[in-house]
């Protein structure tokens, strides 16, 4: 570990400016003093600046477009008041339809601004979780003081600590010795979706690996490696964990969980729904065809107004009735549009890499998916729109929008919703292994594990399986590199025992949970932190660190006694 080599995922790091410039931090090398460390870190730190000026950059310019959208649009306003005398009827309604167009442009316009500023400062929280990453600052990487939903001070995702709490068994035999919910986890979870975080909490969580786990741990090391290298994914994808739309939407309780949108899709798709949403769609069409057309008509024959007015009135009933009839639809719309981002997001990314062979499954599903997306996105949009009332009504007078709109929405959601199961389940595997690739792509010192079969244990010593357990410079992946010292193990396929000895303070208990933590990690197929580790998939049993329990009447005696009664059982059942 003498020599420099180039450290690929901190010390280049890709910066999209406004203009879409690549802007990119490099230089950096690496190597085991302190001093080279230092300045990966900062690095991440000029990144997050430059994150934080873009943002400032973007929030300039939003606040600035919000005022001259302001004095557009009233501006717009006073001169069709003015003009509107003098109008006649064609021209009166040209220029309403204008004053629409206008405020459709000018607020697309000032949503990709605020998207761009939501982005930025969504991206420089992503430098500053993989800096406390980098430096093992758990304290600041795991921080909950701040208010829920408060997407501009979290460095973890806002689900996370919920699912540690809800998915840790009682009493579970390592998580608490090897400091697996309070420290391993929140280093690993970089996951886009709440879904794959409770995939990668699961897998972590597993005791002993079944055939099945062990070779979809192969599997999804080759899918890891195939990924770690492309950094640009790789940051799109933590960057979105950090938009507001899917951490506010998660504080406040809103649907924002992939798998909850499965069943919303689908709860629209009965026959009884579909008869009225397409029934009520028709008869909404019909009305205004047989009102609004002969209406506008003889407005612009005669310029006469009281009859206008008068058909405007007799067909806003349906509007008004379509906001109830609708009103599931458009709910089951909204839920899907605020995860839209990032699912178009992951997909892209996934698209991206298609032409990998372990993701071509996958992609094709994916690219067929984003066709359907990218229409049902356009139409989603304009069901965001319907928010302001003075355009709700401009528009009905010109087109029945509610229900034509509301009908392609249900079409496209149907057509998706067919598919959805399947792709969900290849996005969350795919978040899950893009997560472990973030890992090997900030720690390039770690590596990947062997898989050994297990030895059988020569004949007359009990008839038990044995394995070879060989780990060289194996260091502990939650202490920073500076601090870490590594050590070496190896013990043959007869040797059913290690003694561990030193005096206190010595590193003993760090050892053991050295061994433990990159046991997890190679039982999961991601990389360990070892220049050498080969051990076929290993089963757990720890009691290193055991708690008295007041609230149950626990003593820190009786809490030790059980837990090595549960380690006895545990082995008596091998």
């Amino acid at each position: 570990m003498g020599g420099k080599v180039d450290i690929h995922p901190l010390a280049v790091l890709g910066v999209r400016g406004p203009k879409g410039v690549e802007s990119m931090i490099t230089g950096v090398r690496t190597s085991a003093n302190t001093e080279e460390r230092l300045d990966i870190l900062t690095s991440l730190v000029r990144a997050q600046r430059r994150a934080a000026n873009y943002a400032a950059i973007f929030d300039a310019r939003e606040s600035r477009f919000g005022f001259f959208r302001l004095v557009v649009t009233v501006g717009a306003l006073a001169a069709l008041v003015g003009v509107f005398p003098r109008l006649d009827a064609a021209g009166s309604v040209l220029a309403v339809a204008l004053l629409v167009l206008l405020f459709l442009a000018l607020s697309a316009f000032h949503r990709r601004l605020t998207r761009r500023k939501e982005d930025w400062l969504a991206r420089g929280r992503s430098f500053e979780a993989q800096d406390a990453r980098a430096r093992r600052d758990f304290v600041q990487l795991t921080r909950s003081d701040k208010p829920p939903g408060n997407h501009g001070e979290v460095l973890i995702s806002p689900w996370s600590l919920e699912l540690v709490h809800r998915s840790t068994p009682p009493g579970h035999l390592f998580a608490l010795d090897l400091d697996l919910n309070r420290l391993l986890f929140p280093l690993l979870d970089t996951c886009s979706t709440p879904e794959a975080s409770e995939k990668l909490y699961n897998l972590l969580l597993q005791s002993e690996p079944s055939p099945s786990a062990v070779a979809s741990a192969a599997e999804r090391r080759g899918r890891v490696e195939a990924i770690k290298n492309r950094g640009r994914l790789l940051r799109d994808l933590d960057v979105t964990r950090f938009l507001p739309e899917v951490t506010v939407a998660w504080a406040q309780g809103k649907v924002c969980r992939l798998s909850d949108l499965e069943p919303l899709l689908a709860a629209q798709q009965g026959r009884m729904k579909a008869a009225v949403y397409l029934g009520f769609g028709l008869l909404s069409v019909l009305a205004w065809a047989a009102l609004l057309i002969p209406a506008h008509w003889t407005f612009f024959q005669t310029g006469e107004t009281e009859a206008y007015l008068g058909s405007i009135l007799r067909y806003a009933v349906f509007p008004f009735v379509g906001l109830a009839i609708y009103k599931e639809l458009i709910e089951a719309a909204a839920a899907l549009r605020r995860r839209m981002a990032a699912l178009e997001l992951l997909m892209s990314d996934i698209d991206g890499i298609k032409s990998e062979s372990a993701f071509a499954e996958l992609g094709a599903q994916v690219s067929e998916a984003r066709t359907q997306l990218k229409w049902l996105r356009a139409a989603l949009d304009l069901i965001g729109a319907r928010s302001n009332p003075v355009f709700w009504i401009f528009i009905h007078v010109l087109v029945p929008f509610d229900a034509l709109l509301c009908i392609i929405v249900w079409r496209r959601m149907a057509s998706m919703s067919q598919r959805f199961s399947v792709l969900i389940q290849g996005l969350v595997e795919f978040d899950c292994d893009a997560a472990l690739a973030r890992f090997a792509r900030e720690n390039p010192d770690f590596g990947f594990s062997e898989f050994i079969p297990v030895q059988s244990e020569a004949p007359g010593t009990g008839g038990r399986d044995e394995c070879a357990v060989e780990a060289l410079e194996m260091g502990h992946p939650l202490l920073p590199k500076a601090q870490r010292v590594c050590n070496s193990i190896r013990w043959g396929a007869g040797e059913r025992m290690v003694l561990l000895t030193g005096s206190n303070m010595s590193g003993k208990s760090t050892f053991l949970r050295t061994l433990g933590v990159n046991a997890i990690l190679h039982n999961i197929g991601a990389p360990v932190c070892a220049r050498v580790f080969r051990a076929p998939p290993l089963r757990l049993l720890c009691a290193i660190r055991v708690d008295d329990a007041l609230e149950e009447g626990t003593s820190y005696f009786y809490a030790e006694v059980k837990r090595l009664a549960a380690l006895l059982s545990e082995l008596q059942a091998i």
